[in-house]
């Protein structure tokens, strides 16, 4: 029972930092989520990575791109 009123108490935490539920942020791709923070700051967001992506990410080094971006680049190399 206390991991199911953890799981509700960080859900919460998640919505009232972001606006957003955990499973809109989930299923949101990450440049409309940059594209709406930016809009909301009022400034450039700047995202870094500290670790190497491995398999099918997508977030490049010199830009970020969609998940539908990335499944037709990989339909394209496996045909």
């Amino acid at each position: 029972m206390e991991t199911l009123e953890g799981l509700a108490a960080l859900n919460h935490a998640v919505e009232l930092l972001t606006g957003k539920t955990a499973d809109e942020l989930r299923n949101t791709p990450i440049n409309e989520q940059r594209r709406d923070i930016e809009a909301r700051l009022g400034r450039p967001v700047r995202v870094m990575s500290h670790f190497p992506f491995i398999g099918r990410g997508n977030v490049m080094r010199d830009r970020v791109i969609t998940r539908e971006q990335i499944e037709r680049d990989l339909d394209k190399i496996l045909r």
